[in-house]
C-alpha cells in the first residue's frame, strides 16, 4: 500500500489490530506492537505519513518520537466525559443533594 501514489498517507489503529490478532483490547500487546512498529516502518522507508490512534499522551509521546505524522489521542467523547467528571470532582460540593450523571 505504501507504494500506491494514489494513497497519500496510512493511519492505523492499535485497538483495531489488537481485536485482529486475537488480542482484543490490549494494543500494549507484544503481537500488537509489532505490527504497529512493521506499518510505521514500512511507512517510513517509502517516506509516506502514517497517523495513529492512541488513548493515552504517553502512546502519543511514543508514536510522535517513531515520526508519527499525526495522531488522535481518544476520543471526542472521553474528553467530555472527562472534563465533566472533573467538573464534578474538583467545582463542586454535592454533599448536600444528589447527583445523576
Amino acid at each position: 500500500m505504501c507504494r500506491r501514489e494514489d494513497i497519500d498517507v496510512l493511519f492505523t489503529g492499535p485497538m483495531d489490530i489488537s481485536q485482529s490478532l486475537g488480542h482484543p483490547g490490549d494494543p500494549a500487546h507484544p503481537e500488537v506492537q509489532q505490527v504497529v512498529r512493521q506499518v510505521i516502518d514500512t511507512c517510513n522507508a517509502n517516506e509516506k505519513p502514517f497517523g495513529i490512534f492512541v488513548g493515552t499522551t504517553e502512546a502519543a509521546r511514543k508514536y510522535r518520537d517513531l515520526g508519527a505524522s499525526y495522531i488522535a489521542i481518544a476520543s471526542d467523547l472521553a474528553f467530555m466525559a472527562k472534563g465533566y467528571h472533573q467538573m464534578v470532582d474538583e467545582k463542586l460540593d454535592f454533599a448536600s443533594f444528589s447527583v445523576i450523571p
